[in-house]
């Protein structure tokens, strides 16, 4: 590996060295899952949740303290990754109106713009292309929060926990009807 790509490198071993420790000193609300300790440090798929939590907590925590002062790029690179979550936040509120429409739009052209400034070398994807467009999905539809991932996620995991006898179509014998 050259000495150029590892330069960019965003989130590297040390970064999340750094979230960890700070993982362990974080008191988090019990209405706040907290993401597994070590992220990125096993091969565990995490759950949307989990996913979640760590890239608005845990991240955060340790990004605000890391780059708010570390330098013109650092704190560029901050304020771009607080305008993506502010984005997220509004956009997976349970209500929407014309302001919170208007704010994720914001957020996230500021987001679109930022990255395309600070990362030129990485390429955009549809689903960057389809984001700034879902502010028109909340104002068609009103909130995501009925139709969003989450709760698919978590059904798909009670599924897979759910006694299986390796037959299609057939219940396993655990499971009784009354």
């Amino acid at each position: 590996m050259s000495s150029n790509s590892l330069r960019q490198v965003v989130l590297g071993q040390d970064i999340l060295q750094e979230v960890w420790a700070d993982q362990t000193r974080s008191l988090l609300p019990s209405c706040i899952s907290a993401a597994p300790r070590e992220v990125g440090g096993h091969a565990r798929t995490l759950s949307a949740d989990e996913w979640r939590s760590f890239a608005s907590v845990h991240l955060i925590i340790t990004l605000v303290r890391l780059w708010r002062f570390g330098g013109e790029r650092k704190r560029q690179m901050l304020d771009n990754y607080l305008h993506l979550i502010a984005a997220i936040q509004i956009a997976s509120l349970r209500s929407t109106s014309s302001d919170h429409i208007a704010a994720y739009e914001f957020h996230y052209r500021e987001y679109l713009e930022g990255f395309k400034q600070l990362y030129k070398e990485v390429p955009l994807n549809p689903s960057n292309h389809f984001a700034q467009h879902y502010g028109e999905v909340l104002s068609n539809f009103g909130s995501a929060h009925p139709i969003r991932a989450w709760a698919g996620e978590r059904l798909n995991k009670l599924l897979r926990m759910a006694p299986k006898n390796g037959k299609p179509g057939v219940f396993c014998s655990t499971v009784h009807s009354y």
